[in-house]
C-alpha cells in the first residue's frame, strides 16, 4: 500500500524501514557518517521537564552540552509533504500468510500544515466529515446495505506515512460487491449530502472529546509535556495548551455548516487517490485490477439509513431504575491513610471504591465466580465470539448505532471478559460519565442483544482465527502453548471446531453469553478514580443493587498440573521474521505486596540484562522482554515469560544467553547497581499507579485478603526494602525448578 501511495512522489521507494536489500547493504561507515551529519548540536533541542529548579536544569544542560562541537551545518531537509496523483490505483498480493482473502481500501487526504490556524481548521473539518462517513458505514452495515462480513471500523487517518490517508478493509464471499458497497458509502455524500442532523451529532461528539482532552491535561505527566515539545520542534506540532487547542477546535466546529462541510468533502475526494489492494493465498480466486476498477466505477450511492432506524436518538442509555437499599456499607482502612468505601446489596453484589482525584478519570473492573469452567468444553472457544457479538450489537431497545453514538459522546467503554473461573467486565471513562458507565454495565447484565450483522462478523472472526492458525507461526505457538500447558483440555482450547461455525447464530451466541453474564450471585464491582463516594453510592443503588439475582455458582479449577520437566514445542515459521523463542514459568505462591514488589524488581533486573547481553551482546535479536505477572484466580501464582526474537540460526546462541542469565540470577542474584536501578524503576512506576488496570488489584481481595493486597502504595514502599537475596531466591524458585515450557518458532525446527 505504501509503495502504491508514494509512487510518483519524492517519497517513492523511500519506505522508512527500508528493504531487506538496503538493510543488508548498510556499512559501519555509512552509520558513522549519518550520525556525524545529523546528531549534532545545531540540529538538537534539549527538552527538560520536571519538578526541578530551572537554574539547576540550565546548569546541567550547559555542563553536558556546551563543550560539544557544533559540527557542520545540517543539510537542508526536503519538503516533508507530498501529494499522490489523483485517480484510483490497484495492487495485488498473493501469499500463503493470507488465510482468508481481503481487499484493503485506502484514500489519501491533503497533508494539512501542522500548528497553523488554517491547517488545524481543515483538520477539524476533515475529522468531522470522516466521523459522519464512519457513522454511515456502521448504519449501512447494520441495515444490511453492506455485503462485507466484517464490521467496518471507525475511520482514523494513518499518520506514520508521508502522505496521510484513511484505511479500511472488506472480507466476505463476494469481494467485488463488498468493495462496491463500501465505496458507495464513502463517496455517498456527493449524491446524498451531509445533513444538519448528522453534522450536529458529529460536532457534539467532537466537542466532547476536545473538552475532555483539555480537562485531562490537568493530570498530565512530565513525559507528556516533553513529548509535546519534541513533537513541536521536530514535526511542527501545535504547541498551544490543550485548553487553547480545545477553544479553537470548538470554534471551528461551531462555524461549520452542512454546505461548507459538503463542499469541503467533495473537494477532498476530488484530490484523493483511492488505493485498492486485494490479498489472498495462492489458491484464491482474487478479483483482477480491472474488476476492482469496475467495482469502484459501479458504486451507486443509496440514501444513508436513518441514524436511528425510525427511533429518536435518546439522551441516555436507560432510565435509572428505582434505587435498591444497601444491606450494609463501610469505610475500610487499609493503613497509611488508605481507605476503601464499600456497599453490599441483597442480590449478592458488592461495590468497592478507591477514590483517587489525581487520576482525572474512572476505571471499573468486575468479577464473578464461574467462568468458562462451567460451560461445556466444546462451547468454550465459541463463547469468546459470543462476547464479541454482544459488544458489537445493541442493548435493550437500542440498536448498535444508537448505543455507539451515546457511548462515543460519553467517552466510556465497557467490555466483557471470560476467564477460566471468572466472568468479568472492564470499563473506563471520564469522571462525569460515570452514570453512563454504570448504565452500560447494567444493560450488559440484563438486556444484551446479538444482531444478525454482529453474528456474521463473529463467524468471520472465527474463520480468520482458524486461517491464522494455519499460516501464522505466532498464533500456532500460542495454540501449542495452551495445548502443552493444559494437556489438550477442551476448557483451554483457543480455536473453535470448524464444524461448529454453523452453530454461531445470533440465538446461540446470545444464549452462551447469557449463561455466564446475565444476573448476579457474587458480583464484585471495583472502581478506582476521580469520583466521590456519595455519587458512587447513589449510582450503585440504581444500577447495581437492582440487577436480577441468579442461582449461585463458583468456578471449578480444571487446570491439569503443570507438566513435569521441560516441555519444548517447535513451530515452523515460514520466514526469519517470525523466528523467536518464548519460555514460560509458573510458581504457586501466596501473593503479597512484598512478593509482587520483589517480582517487579526481578523483572526489571532481568529486562536490563536481556537488553545488555542478548539484544546488544549477541546483536541478533530485535526484541527481548521479560514479564512476571501475579494471578489470583483460580489460584495464586506468578507467571513469568521471557521472549526474544531472532533468526533461526541465531536462536541457539540467544537461548544459551537467556539460560546463562537465568542461571546467574538464580545462583547469585543481581549486582548492587542492577538492584538499585531496578528498585528505582519499580518504585517510580508504582508511584504513578503501576502498569496494570487500576481496579484489578481490588479484585484480589477475595483470595489475597486486605493485609496482603499488593496496592501500588505498598509496592512503592516495599520496593525500597527488596534485597538482592530476595531477588535471588525468587529467581531460583521460578527459573531453577526444572519446570518450564519452551516455544520455538523457526524455519529450521530445533530439537
Amino acid at each position: 500500500v505504501d509503495g502504491i501511495i508514494h509512487a510518483g512522489t519524492p517519497y517513492e521507494g523511500k519506505q522508512i524501514f527500508g528493504s531487506a536489500e538496503t538493510i543488508a547493504a548498510i556499512t559501519p561507515g555509512q552509520l558513522r557518517d549519518f550520525y556525524a551529519t545529523w546528531y549534532v548540536p545545531s540540529n538538537m533541542a534539549v527538552i527538560a521537564v520536571g519538578d526541578v529548579d530551572t537554574k539547576l536544569l540550565r546548569d546541567l544542560i550547559e555542563e553536558h552540552f556546551a563543550d560539544i562541537s557544533t559540527g557542520a551545518e545540517v543539510p537542508g531537509s526536503p519538503a516533508s509533504t507530498a501529494v499522490a496523483p489523483p485517480g484510483p490505483r490497484f495492487g495485488r498480493v498473493v501469499h500463503a500468510d493470507y488465510g482468508n482473502p481481503l481487499i484493503s481500501v485506502h484514500w489519501t487526504t491533503p497533508p494539512w500544515p501542522r500548528g497553523t490556524s488554517c491547517g488545524e481548521e481543515f483538520r477539524s473539518l476533515e475529522q468531522l466529515a470522516q466521523r459522519i462517513v464512519s457513522t454511515r458505514l456502521a448504519l449501512a452495515y447494520e441495515a444490511g446495505q453492506l455485503s462485507q462480513a466484517n464490521a467496518p471500523e471507525r475511520l482514523v487517518p494513518t499518520s506514520y506515512a508521508a502522505i496521510p490517508h484513511y484505511s479500511t478493509y472488506v472480507q466476505g464471499d463476494d469481494l467485488e460487491r463488498s468493495l462496491r458497497d463500501l465505496w458507495a458509502v464513502v463517496a455517498g455524500p456527493l449524491q446524498h449530502p451531509f445533513t444538519s442532523e448528522e453534522l450536529d451529532q458529529a460536532a457534539k461528539a467532537a466537542r466532547t472529546e476536545l473538552e475532555r482532552e483539555a480537562e485531562n491535561s490537568q493530570n498530565r505527566r512530565d513525559s507528556d509535556y516533553a513529548s509535546d515539545f519534541a513533537d513541536h520542534f521536530v514535526g511542527g506540532a501545535d504547541l498551544r495548551t490543550a485548553a487553547d487547542r480545545s477553544r479553537s477546535g470548538i470554534a471551528a466546529l461551531e462555524a461549520a455548516s452542512p454546505g461548507e462541510l459538503n463542499a469541503f468533502y467533495a473537494w477532498m475526494l476530488s484530490r484523493s487517490t483511492p488505493v485498492v489492494v486485494v490479498a489472498g493465498p495462492p489458491d484464491a480466486n482474487l478479483p483482477t485490477s480491472d474488476e476492482l476498477r469496475a467495482a469502484l466505477d459501479d458504486a451507486v450511492s443509496t440514501p444513508p439509513p436513518d441514524a436511528t432506524n425510525g427511533l429518536a436518538l435518546p439522551d441516555q442509555l436507560m432510565v435509572a431504575p428505582e434505587p435498591a437499599p444497601f444491606v450494609r456499607s463501610a469505610t475500610t482502612s487499609l493503613g497509611d491513610g488508605y481507605e476503601l468505601h464499600e456497599w453490599w446489596f441483597a442480590n449478592g453484589a458488592h461495590v468497592v471504591l478507591d477514590s483517587r482525584p489525581a487520576l482525572g478519570e474512572v476505571f471499573v473492573a468486575t468479577e464473578s465466580l464461574g467462568g468458562a469452567s462451567l460451560l461445556d468444553p466444546d462451547d468454550v472457544p465459541l463463547a469468546q465470539y459470543a462476547l464479541q457479538a454482544v459488544a458489537a450489537s445493541g442493548l435493550a431497545d437500542l440498536n448498535a448505532s444508537q448505543v455507539s453514538a451515546l457511548v462515543e459522546e460519553s467517552g466510556t467503554w465497557v467490555l466483557p471478559v471470560l476467564d477460566h473461573t471468572t466472568e468479568n467486565f472492564l470499563g473506563r471513562g471520564p469522571s462525569e460519565s460515570l452514570e453512563t458507565l454504570f448504565a452500560l454495565l447494567h444493560l450488559m447484565m440484563t438486556e444484551p442483544r446479538v444482531s444478525d450483522a454482529a453474528a456474521e462478523e463473529a463467524r468471520q472472526n472465527a474463520r480468520n482465527a482458524l486461517a491464522d492458525a494455519q499460516t501464522s507461526a505466532a498464533v500456532q505457538a500460542q495454540v501449542a502453548y495452551r495445548r502443552a500447558r493444559y494437556l489438550g483440555s477442551g476448557y483451554f482450547e483457543a480455536l473453535p471446531d470448524p464444524a461448529k461455525l454453523v452453530e454461531m447464530t445470533p440465538e446461540r451466541l446470545l444464549a452462551l453469553y447469557r449463561e455466564r453474564f446475565v444476573g448476579v450471585d457474587d458480583l464484585t464491582v471495583a472502581i478506582v478514580g476521580d469520583v466521590e463516594p456519595d455519587e458512587v453510592a447513589t449510582l450503585a443503588q440504581h444500577y447495581v443493587g437492582t440487577l436480577p439475582s441468579r442461582a449461585g455458582d463458583t468456578g471449578i479449577d480444571r487446570r491439569p498440573p503443570h507438566p513435569a520437566g521441560i516441555t519444548r514445542v517447535a513451530v515452523r515459521a515460514d520466514s526469519e521474521a517470525e523466528s523467536g523463542v518464548e519460555i514460560a514459568f509458573e510458581l504457586n505462591a501466596d501473593l503479597s505486596a512484598q512478593l509482587v514488589a520483589t517480582a517487579n524488581v526481578l523483572a526489571a533486573v532481568l529486562n536490563e540484562m536481556l537488553v545488555a547481553e542478548v539484544r546488544e551482546g549477541a546483536g541478533q535479536t530485535y526484541l527481548t522482554h521479560a514479564s512476571i505477572t501475579p494471578l489470583h484466580q483460580p489460584t495464586q501464582l506468578l507467571l513469568a515469560v521471557v521472549t526474544a526474537t531472532g533468526s533461526g540460526e541465531a536462536l541457539v546462541e540467544i537461548e544459551e544467553r537467556i539460560d546463562a542469565i537465568l542461571e546467574r540470577l538464580a545462583a547469585d542474584g543481581p549486582s548492587a547497581s542492577d538492584l538499585a536501578q531496578a528498585v528505582a524503576i519499580v518504585a517510580n512506576d508504582a508511584h504513578f499507579g503501576g502498569s496494570s488496570f487500576p481496579p484489578l488489584v481490588l479484585l484480589m481481595r477475595r483470595t489475597v485478603g486486605d493485609a496482603s493486597l499488593p496496592l501500588p502504595q505498598r509496592i512503592e514502599a516495599a520496593a525500597s526494602e527488596v534485597t538482592a537475596e530476595e531477588v535471588r531466591d525468587l529467581a531460583r524458585a521460578l527459573f531453577a525448578s526444572g519446570q518450564r515450557i519452551e516455544l520455538v518458532r523457526t524455519p529450521d525446527p530445533l530439537g
